[in-house]
């Protein structure tokens, strides 16, 4: 196959060499066969699971159909929704269809190769020459001396395939096209006829529209139209639906659109499923922004990589609903399909579920990116072809509101010129983008696209990439410049904010999956952690320790993902406080096998399970919400002045008029701190979405404030009636303010210094060993003295703390504490997109954080630094965890652990320790005293 002469469309079989089964036909059976259902890749079957393994070459798919009896005479049309990459068909050893253009639709007609009256033999011969595992589009894919859009490396039927029989004249196509203004309900319902036999005359045409869920007729129509004795020829009937419904995002009502042909005895039919609902740009006050059936609309999205766990080429329906199920709770309203052609299943319920979809073919690269389609070559022909296919798949989903050529790749030339054009023609009722994002990625220049309803090719849009981050939360994003252009005389999206990385959630993945006789493509990358964290779940009792919120293995790596949904959601909030933004694309959405062993940036993994908590994100993505955000930093002290500024962030939700805001501060503690203000505010409402509401408000700490963190409340009312709210929050170090807490423990203080005088600037004086309570125990000392400090906590129920290293670990193995001494010690973080490693910190940050209560990732915005943690964690004794880091493939450290022994506990505590003298590390400590 290497050296195969290639063709791309449109194809004549006639020119095309047939390829028989190199161990002929009939002895196909008798080679290694797997018996299977469609779809599915070579990789999830033959791979044994490792990622790393893969097939180029060629493969085959067979099965045995009977036709008919009342097929006799009709044309029979052969479907193949995705196949990659190449598609050689053969009915009853025959070819009957060719194509090279990977995943998407495939139709040819193989009548004159069947067999009424005896079973029919379907082969598919695939063929894989190589491709991409990873992110990237732009590596071509070389093939002999051809050289083939890139598109990712997997091989076989990845959708449905179909047979069906139509006569001489069918319908091909229905487009239902919406038009302007959107009020008048108004559709193009244009119908592709398929005129076998070029015959003229009248041909009767009818419409019928029904509600999808109840079957409710709400028109229908019947006309008469003309053949011309063309072979495929256009019919366009334009009606207005009075009593239709909107599609929107909260009420996402589909419509069945059946048109009907009758010319004397021939007839035929064809359903598709659409919506009422029109996307547009308007230019209100020089300020140019989407909208949505006559209404404002802002993005808020996350870029879809396209790769599905264990499947590797396509999705489930569960990975499918539970991608477009995950965007709808943390609060977004889209998808970016990223660098790969969409997915047909996230369509399907993106229009049952209200959800936007942005799409773009992949692989489409002319010079800003890798390599250079060139014009005049197989490989523009076939991505011509594919973004043809595209269109014409999807222009039917309501969900679909923008199309674009390539990502980071501004080039123009006559290849990207012919498709924008030619996807304009087919549909001119959304956006089309030649680039997201300037070349190579950044703040990017003016991108060209088509707006809807227009032809013209416009300069007018900006997309800004954002995408650089570190491995914890940075302040200065939340006021960083490039989250505050104002731009009013175009478009402005950020298409791909930061890229922080996060846990995949190996044990949901290896434990959702429904292909029970296919071992999967990747199940070495999930394997190793989902076994380890089933024991780590029940070794250590999780579902009873400190917050008991971790009730099952799957929450584990879960909670560790609660910092990715902090700075993700953060980010995207920061971007809905200008009103210029017309939305953000986070980096990314789901996962893959982008770098093994690293994590991917992204908010779902390659199984399409949240990394963290939805509403842990939802809260700061709202489209109504006081949006609060810290000016000069996170640590404070009392005496220091806090500096804040309000936004309102109001997508249509409040209308213009006087509103009061009324703002409270809250210690460490969840007590009013008797600091309130009341301020004015005039909310302009409209199409205004976001608005300065106070600028510069700074508040004092004071010493009578507990420590930990300080929230700042705005809440907006009317007429005494609270129309919504939000909150900002800074840490605070007080030592001086645990004085009554410790008041109430006798501290008896072993080799540490820090811990020491910690509990002094408490006010609170250093008890003796025979009196303690609790013992605060930082370096191993005296053997004969540690022994009478664990006779104290086994017999007397003292509680020890100790700040754990690896010299106290061989001690208390000697001690018999510890079953096993630790040999695994770190928890180093890594950053950028491909970032590895991240933990949690449950029960030991108190219940104020916002807004996940108990429970903090290690790369939020408190922690000053990487995690440490040890592993293995073995005694006789039970044990508790309060704290974990994780990193792949199978590593798990001990950030927090609890030894019951005897009648008291010994707290193993290594990470972020009070030594650091900060405001995170002393409400670590001062809560491990406490609790």
């Amino acid at each position: 196959w290497e050296n195969d002469k290639l063709f791309a469309p449109p194809y004549d079989l006639n020119l095309i060499p047939s390829n028989n089964p190199t161990c002929g036909w009939e002895n196909l059976n008798a080679q290694t066969t797997v018996m299977t259902k469609l779809p599915c890749s070579i990789e999830e079957l033959f791979s044994k699971g490792v990622n790393t393994w893969t097939y180029h070459g060629v493969s085959w798919f067979w099965t045995s159909v009977d036709i008919p009896e009342n097929w006799k005479g009709k044309q029979v049309l052969l479907r193949v929704e995705n196949a990659r990459q190449r598609l050689e068909v053969y009915v009853n050893e025959n070819l009957a269809g060719y194509d090279l253009v990977d995943e998407t639709f495939y139709i040819t007609e193989i009548s004159k190769f069947l067999k009424p009256d005896e079973p029919n033999t379907i082969a598919f011969r695939i063929t894989n020459p190589g491709g991409v595992r990873g992110w990237a589009d732009f590596p071509g894919t070389p093939w002999g001396n051809y050289e083939l859009p890139a598109s990712h490396d997997f091989s076989g039927i990845g959708g449905k395939v179909t047979l069906s029989a139509v006569p001489d004249i069918y319908i091909s196509d229905v487009f239902i096209k919406n038009l302007q203004p959107f009020e008048e309900k108004k559709i193009d319902v244009i119908s592709t006829i398929d005129n076998h036999e070029a015959l003229k005359g009248n041909v009767e045409i009818e419409l019928e529209i029904k509600e999808k869920e109840t079957g409710k007729q709400v028109f229908k129509k019947r006309s008469l139209s003309s053949l011309n004795g063309s072979i495929e020829q256009l019919d366009t009937l334009t009606v207005s639906v009075e009593d239709a419904r909107y599609w929107t995002l909260e009420d996402p009502n589909l419509y069945k659109f059946t048109v009907k042909i009758e010319k004397e005895a021939t007839t035929h039919e064809k359903t598709v499923v659409s919506g009422f609902r029109v996307i547009e740009s308007r230019v209100v006050n020089d300020k140019h922004n989407f909208y949505l059936n006559g209404k404002r609309l802002r993005l808020r999205s996350a870029i879809d990589w396209g790769y599905y766990a264990l499947t590797g080429l396509y999705a489930t329906d569960n990975m499918a609903f539970k991608s477009v199920k995950a965007a709808r709770d943390i609060g977004h309203n889209g998808i970016n399909f990223h660098r790969r052609i969409g997915e047909p299943l996230v369509f399907k319920y993106a229009n049952e579920m209200g959800l936007y979809l942005y799409e773009e073919p992949g692989g489409f690269h002319s010079g800003g990116q890798g390599y250079t389609i060139r014009d005049s070559t197989i490989t523009a022909q076939l991505m011509v072809e594919k973004c043809r296919r595209m269109v014409l798949r999807d222009r039917n989903h309501p969900s679909l509101l923008f199309y674009n050529l390539a990502n980071e790749d501004q080039h123009w030339d006559a290849v990207r010129e012919r498709a924008m054009n030619a996807m304009n023609r087919m549909d001119n009722s959304r956006f089309i983008f030649n680039s997201s994002g300037g070349n190579g990625g950044g703040p990017g220049t003016a991108i060209r696209h088509t707006r809807p309803y227009e032809s013209e090719i416009r300069m007018d849009c900006r997309d800004l990439h954002t995408v650089k981050s570190e491995s914890r939360f940075q302040e200065s994003d939340l006021h960083t410049p490039n989250h505050s252009h104002k731009i009013d005389n175009s478009l402005l999206l950020y298409g791909e904010v930061r890229c922080y990385a996060g846990p995949d959630n190996a044990y949901a993945i290896v434990e959702d999956s429904t292909h029970e006789e296919r071992v999967g493509y990747d199940l070495n990358i999930y394997k190793p952690m989902h076994d380890k964290l089933e024991g780590f779940f029940n070794d250590f009792n999780l579902a009873e320790s400190g917050s008991k919120l971790i009730t099952s293995p799957e929450m584990i790596t879960k909670q560790a993902g609660r910092g990715l949904m902090y700075i993700d959601g953060r980010l995207g909030q920061t971007i809905l406080a200008n009103n210029s933004s017309d939305g953000y694309a986070i980096n990314g959405w789901s996962g893959g096998p982008q770098v093994n062993p690293a994590w991917a940036s992204a908010i779902l993994d390659e199984g399409r399970n949240l990394k963290g908590p939805a509403e842990d994100f939802a809260y700061w993505v709202r489209d109504l919400q006081v949006a609060i955000f810290r000016k000069n930093g996170k640590y404070f002290q009392p005496g220091d002045s806090i500096k804040f500024d309000l936004h309102l962030i109001n997508e249509g939700k409040l209308p213009g008029g006087n509103y009061l805001l009324k703002i409270r501060v809250i210690d460490g503690a969840g007590e009013f701190t008797g600091i309130e203000k009341q301020l004015p505010v005039e909310v302009e409402g409209g199409d205004t979405y976001a608005q300065l509401i106070a600028s510069d408000f700074s508040v004092f700490a004071n010493e009578n404030w507990h420590p930990g963190y300080i929230t700042i409340q705005g809440k907006l009312y009317q007429n005494e009636q609270l129309m919504t709210d939000g909150a900002e929050q800074i840490l605070l170090q007080n030592r001086k303010a645990y004085k009554s807490q410790l008041s109430e423990h006798n501290i008896f203080v072993y080799n540490w210094k820090e811990a020491r005088e910690a509990i002094q600037d408490a006010g609170r004086q250093i008890a003796d060993l025979d009196s303690a309570e609790i013992i605060l125990a930082g370096e191993p000392g005296d053997h004969k003295e540690f022994s009478s400090i664990l006779e104290k906590v086994s017999q007397h129920g003292a509680k020890t703390i100790i700040r754990f290293d690896s010299i106290w670990s061989d001690v208390l193995v000697k001690e018999s504490v510890l079953k096993t001494a630790p040999v695994e010690w770190g928890g180093v973080q890594t950053r950028f997109w491909n970032g590895n490693g991240w933990g949690y910190i449950d029960h030991f940050v108190g219940n104020q954080v916002i807004p996940s209560k108990t429970i903090i990732g290690t790369n939020s915005w408190e922690v000053p630094s990487d995690p440490y943690g040890f592993w293995p964690f073995k005694s006789d004794h039970e044990l508790k965890v309060y704290g974990a880091f994780f990193a792949r493939l199978d590593k798990i450290l001990i950030l927090a652990g609890e030894i019951n022994y005897g009648n008291g506990k010994i707290l193993l505590l290594p990470t972020y320790p009070v030594d650091e003298n900060n405001a995170f590390n002393d409400l670590i400590f001062y809560n491990a005293v406490f609790n």
